[in-house]
């Protein structure tokens, strides 16, 4: 399974890549975005993995803002402290 995380803070990004490896090692994490505009520019020239975990609040806005500039046909988890 191909995941994509979506968080500005690098602690609980690598919080998530440490829990998802642990719950299953074949978890292939395809990146680790910050931004609404970065993840939108990837939306756009990437291929979509399987799930994505996204933080609510990033750093140049809410995750929110990504779909009104890309969409996807993906399942989305919603994370957030």
């Amino acid at each position: 399974m191909d995941i994509l995380i979506i968080e500005d803070e690098m602690l609980a990004a690598e919080r998530l890549r440490i829990l998802l490896k642990e719950y299953d090692s074949s978890i292939n994490i395809v990146g680790c975005l910050e931004s609404v505009e970065e993840t939108v520019a990837w939306l756009n020239t990437k291929k979509h993995p399987d799930l994505f975990l996204m933080d609510i609040h990033l750093s140049d806005g809410y995750s929110f803002e990504i779909f009104k500039k890309a969409s996807t046909q993906k399942p989305i988890v919603f994370t957030t402290a």
